[in-house]
């Protein structure tokens, strides 16, 4: 593996213009490839063309469809008791 074709995510992070937290965090969800040379817990390298993979759509994504609040989609009750405000009439 040549550093050339990879960057450290801090290199990664200044590159693509996300925040390290960013991208740790996509690399631990497996939205980014990365390599290990040395195993657990040694140094992370990400390839340099990663961000076209971030930014092109694969092809079984469809495009989102825009949701709408209806009254309909009110959530389900939550379990447990209801709290006794909602439980005893006002006085």
């Amino acid at each position: 593996m040549s550093s050339r074709n990879h960057c450290s995510p801090q290199e990664f992070s200044e590159r693509s213009g996300l925040s390290l937290a960013t991208v740790h965090r996509y690399l631990r969800s497996g939205k980014l490839p990365f390599v290990q040379l040395g195993g657990r817990r040694h140094r992370v390298l990400i390839p340099c063309d990663a961000l076209d993979l971030l930014l092109k759509p694969s092809v079984n994504e469809k495009p989102a469809e825009p949701t709408f609040n209806k009254p309909s989609d009110n959530p389900p009750p939550m379990s447990g008791p209801q709290p006794r405000w909602l439980r005893d009439p006002p006085r």
